[in-house]
């Protein structure tokens, strides 16, 4: 599969957003102190009339810590499908990774506390991504009661964590099941949320939610300094091309 570098669009989404990018080689850095950005494009399936390519994010914190967002986006076209991928990007994950790293939270973001671990962590969770056809009207998302129940019962170290849980369906039939913890499969919590009330529809639906947990009050308020990376950064994971994150 082909790579190429998404920095230049990457880097208008954040000028887009008021914030001050400083290039550094293969990086950008939310200047004048904040974390460095990278992204890529892969090109995952071209075929008459249907395009499909990822984009992978990847935010450095702070030394030796990596946070990869992967999405992905759809279209008749290579430049359709390109700007799926940046919406999607912009819509699920981006405004999380800014109230968790740079700046405080917007109205794009839910700020909740949750005990998880035994500890009182501050929750910020981006927007439910939704692909395919509606279940129908719903006023509320019954999983995500049974997520956040699944998420406070496991024991989880102190420290600033991110999770990403992925369902598709197809047919009123499970196609993925997907819970990553610090860009790594977390199959305890996926393990929990087998029998969650997840949405069935026909023909194709999924749902996508991203969220940062942080852990104590003076974590909240001193976040971990952004310094100069390894020099090798881990490539994203591959995925299937009909995984819409």
């Amino acid at each position: 599969m082909t790579q190429t570098s998404a920095n230049e669009q990457l880097e208008e989404i954040l000028r887009a957003h008021d914030l001050p990018i400083q290039e550094e080689g293969e990086w950008l850095r939310v200047s004048p102190r904040g974390p460095r950005l990278q992204a890529t494009f892969t090109d995952t399936r071209t075929e008459p009339g249907l395009c499909t390519r990822r984009l992978d994010v990847c935010l450095e914190p702070w030394t030796g810590r990596w946070v990869v967002e992967s999405v992905a986006g759809v279209g008749k076209t290579e430049e359709e499908a390109l700007n799926d991928a940046l919406m999607n990007f912009a819509r699920a994950s981006l405004h999380v990774l800014l109230a968790a790293f740079v700046r405080p939270p917007d109205d794009h973001v839910t700020v909740e506390t949750w005990q998880v671990g035994g500890i009182d962590r501050r929750v910020i969770l981006g927007n439910i991504i939704t692909r395919g056809d509606s279940p129908g009207p719903q006023l509320v998302e019954p999983w995500l009661n049974a997520f956040e129940s699944a998420l406070r019962s496991l024991p989880l170290a102190s420290g600033t964590h991110w999770v990403r849980v992925y369902y598709a369906q197809r047919e009123e039939k499970r196609m993925a099941l997907e819970v990553l913890l610090d860009n790594e499969p977390w199959q305890e919590l996926a393990d929990l949320l087998e029998t969650a009330p997840w949405p069935a529809a026909p023909g194709f639906l999924s749902r996508r939610l991203f969220l940062v947990l942080q852990g104590s009050v003076a974590e909240w308020l001193t976040p971990e300094p952004s310094v100069s990376p390894p020099v090798a950064t881990p490539a994203a994971p591959k995925r299937p091309w009909w995984k819409f994150w």
